[in-house]
C-alpha cells in the first residue's frame, strides 16, 4: 500500500500497488484524489522480494515524521486558497449571506491553525508543556495529591490538554500569550498595526454567527467582495509567517524527542 499526504491540499490519498517477482524499478504518477494535484512516485525492491519502498515527489509519505502536521498545514492554506477564489467570483456580489459565510470562515481558519499549532507543540514537548504551565495563570498554582499521580501516570498530560481545550482561540490576547511566553515567539510584533484590524474582524464573525450579521444594537455589517478579498489574504499571510517563525521551536522538540528525525528546514509550502 502507497500511501500519502498531497502537499498542495494535505489530502490522504492511497494506492494499491502489487510488487512483481522480479526486481522493482518502477515510476508512477497518481493525481491526489481532492485537487488532482500530481505526484510522481519512484518505487523499487530488491529481487524476489514482495517488499518495496517508494520516494513521492512533492509529498509526505502518511509514515514520516510530521507529515500529519506537515499536510495539516497545507490544507489549512489550501483553504484559503480555496476561500479567495470563491471570493474573487462573481457570486459575492450576489448574496450578503454567502458573503458572511466566506468572511467568517477565514476567522474559523485562523483559530483553528491556532488551536491544532499550539497543542501539537505543547503536547509533543515536554519543553513546552512546562512553560506553559509555569506560564498558565490556572495551572501553575493548582495543588493535587501524589493519589492523584499514583491512579494516572499521565496526569500532568491530561490536565494540560484539558486546559488546552478550555482556551477559546479566537480570544487573541490570550493566543498571543502563549506564542510569546512558551514559544518564545513574538506575536504582536508580527501582528504589527495590523491587531485591531484582525480583532475588529474576529468581532464581525462573532455577530455573524450569534447575530446574523448584526451588532448588539441592531447595526447589520455589511460585507463587501473586498472585504473578504483583504481578510483572505491578510490571514494567509499571517500563518504563513508565524509558521516561518514556529519552526525553530518545533525543530528543537523534534530534536528533543527524536534526535534521528530527517526534519527538512524547508516550509512545507
Amino acid at each position: 500500500m502507497i500511501a500519502f499526504y498531497c502537499d498542495k491540499c494535505g489530502d490522504e490519498n492511497t494506492y494499491n500497488y502489487t510488487s512483481p517477482l522480479d526486481s522493482t524499478n518502477d515510476l508512477i504518477t497518481i493525481d491526489c484524489s481532492n485537487c488532482q494535484n500530481s505526484h510522481n512516485i519512484h518505487i523499487w525492491s530488491s529481487n524476489h522480494s514482495s517488499n518495496y519502498d517508494y520516494n513521492i515527489q512533492n509529498a509526505y509519505k502518511t509514515s514520516d515524521y510530521e507529515a500529519e502536521y506537515k499536510s495539516y498545514i497545507n490544507s489549512v492554506i489550501f483553504n484559503q486558497e480555496q476561500l479567495l477564489n470563491t471570493a474573487i467570483s462573481e457570486v459575492t456580489n450576489k448574496s450578503a449571506f454567502i458573503n458572511r459565510l466566506l468572511f467568517t470562515q477565514s476567522i474559523v481558519n485562523l483559530e483553528t491553525y491556532f488551536s491544532d499549532t499550539i497543542k501539537h507543540c505543547i503536547l509533543n514537548s515536554d519543553l513546552l508543556l512546562r512553560s506553559f504551565i509555569i506560564n498558565s495563570d490556572k495551572l501553575k498554582n493548582e495543588k493535587y495529591t501524589l493519589q492523584n499521580y499514583i491512579m494516572n501516570p499521565n496526569f500532568i498530560y491530561d490536565k494540560v490538554k484539558g486546559r488546552l481545550n478550555e482556551i477559546l482561540y479566537h480570544n487573541l490576547a490570550a493566543v498571543i500569550d502563549i506564542y510569546e511566553n512558551v514559544f518564545q515567539i513574538k506575536l504582536s510584533k508580527i501582528l504589527t498595526n495590523k491587531r485591531s484590524y484582525l480583532e475588529k474582524s474576529i468581532s464581525i464573525r462573532h455577530d455573524c454567527v450569534h447575530r446574523n450579521g448584526k451588532t448588539i444594537d441592531g447595526f447589520s455589517h455589511e460585507i463587501t467582495q473586498d472585504d473578504i478579498i483583504k481578510l483572505t489574504t491578510f490571514v494567509s499571510e499571517l500563518m504563513i509567517e508565524i509558521e516561518k517563525q514556529i519552526q525553530p521551536v518545533r525543530i528543537k522538540f523534534i530534536n528533543e524527542n527524536n534526535p534521528c528525525a530527517d526534519f527538512s528546514e524547508e516550509i512545507p509550502f
